[in-house]
């Protein structure tokens, strides 16, 4: 009976190791950040300045606003002059020091789909470029390499095959190429390691650009409807959040293959899609999740009142500050990735430090993995007692 003994006080402490692994993995998917600040009253489309330290946020009336990340507070605006809605997307050309803006709607009369573009030096209007190819632009890739910015055009349907890509000298403010890089382009994102500019196409695949030979060299099969890419220099990859998925593809610039996916993010419905690269911590913000580079796993939770079912939503990675800013419905939030669980350097894998939990979100596999823990522990409590009765007294004499 003692061997009977020994073994049920073997299997209590075992069970007891499980309940306690279960619920550090629960502690651990609690785990979630929320905003250091907020910025109010300003939303949009959003990109970095790094030559100011200003995020530039372009709302759906037309107006610019530079804000600073030293104050968080609205240093100037710049209207466009575009109709409400008609405002796409920013994307920041650091070789000039200028600010890309896309607009317009060539089946929307009277607003001319077009480029318009700010000086950050002065905040006022350079140029806009128009062009009667142009349908509906939309997001934009700057081409440090060859100071050049590649314009997405989401294309007509009726026009299968037409050029969708577009390519802006940003010496001349002319366009001087033009690339047909597949069906439904939305987004782009630029390689550098490579001189590569990537290209999502809604029906599911990624065109990869030559900025050489200004044409398609690779084409990439991914996720449902990939709609956001963030280029990851430290690793040299390209990462796309697939919308209808809530997956994560990450590709290798080397192969031009897809190396990982990452699951478990939450689907958006919003347009563009919110992903951005931080280069401090070797991390990927993608929609409520933050993502190691090194793992390619979600190591943590964002909780915020993200922007829905608008052109709104987009996130952006301040390198001067070392912060998210996100755009939400009633302004821009702004993430501290000092506060990041992970303390990766994009290369090598350290520390974790937990966050301060807001509201926990609990991860149903840990959920279970405690539940059972706790039945099987009861269960071995109740077995252990019951042997226990069963052993008679040591008589003596």
């Amino acid at each position: 009976m003692s061997k009977n003994i020994k073994i049920w006080k073997i299997i209590s402490l075992l069970s007891i190791a499980i309940f306690v692994f279960s619920a550090v993995n629960l502690v651990r998917a609690a785990s979630t950040l929320s905003p250091s600040s907020t910025i109010s009253s300003i939303t949009g489309a959003l990109t970095y300045d790094s030559g100011k330290g200003e995020i530039f946020v372009l709302d759906a009336s037309g107006i610019i606003s530079a804000v600073s990340d030293s104050t968080n507070k609205v240093v100037a605006t710049v209207d466009t002059a575009v109709g409400y809605g008609s405002a796409h997307e920013l994307a920041y050309d650091s070789g000039k020091g200028e600010i890309f803006a896309t607009s317009g709607d060539a089946k929307a009369q009277g607003e001319p789909p077009m480029v318009t573009i700010v000086s950050d030096s002065t905040n006022a209007i350079v140029t806009n470029i128009t062009s009667v190819s142009w349908w509906y632009p939309v997001g934009m890739a700057y081409d440090s390499g060859k100071g050049e910015v590649f314009l997405i055009d989401r294309g007509n349907a009726q026009n299968a095959g037409a050029p969708n890509v577009y390519v802006i000298s940003d010496t001349t403010n002319t366009v001087i190429a033009s690339i047909y890089a597949g069906k439904y382009p939305e987004a782009a994102v630029y390689d550098s390691g490579m001189g590569e500019v990537f290209v999502a196409n809604t029906v599911g695949t990624i065109s990869v650009i030559s900025d050489t030979t200004n044409s398609v060299t690779a084409t990439i099969n991914v996720g449902s409807f990939p709609y956001g890419l963030a280029y990851d220099q430290s690793k040299g990859e390209v990462f796309v959040f697939n919308e209808d998925d809530g997956t994560v593809s990450v590709i290798s610039d080397s192969t031009n293959t897809v190396v990982a996916t990452v699951t478990g993010i939450a689907p958006s419905t919003i347009n563009p899609i919110p992903i951005a690269y931080d280069s401090s911590k070797g991390e990927i913000f993608a929609s409520n999740s933050v993502i190691s580079d090194s793992t390619n796993t979600v190591v943590a939770q964002v909780l915020q009142d993200i922007a829905s079912k608008q052109e709104l939503g987009e996130v952006a990675y301040d390198s001067g500050k070392g912060q998210i800013i996100e755009a939400t419905l009633t302004g821009l939030s702004v993430f501290s990735d000092s506060s990041s669980p992970s303390t990766s350097t994009g290369t090598t894998a350290t520390a974790t430090v937990s966050p301060s939990p807001t509201v926990p979100e609990f991860s149903s596999i840990a959920l279970v993995s405690v539940v059972a823990a706790m039945i099987a522990l009861s269960v071995t409590a109740v077995a252990l007692k019951a042997r226990t009765r069963k052993i008679p007294a040591k008589r003596h004499g």
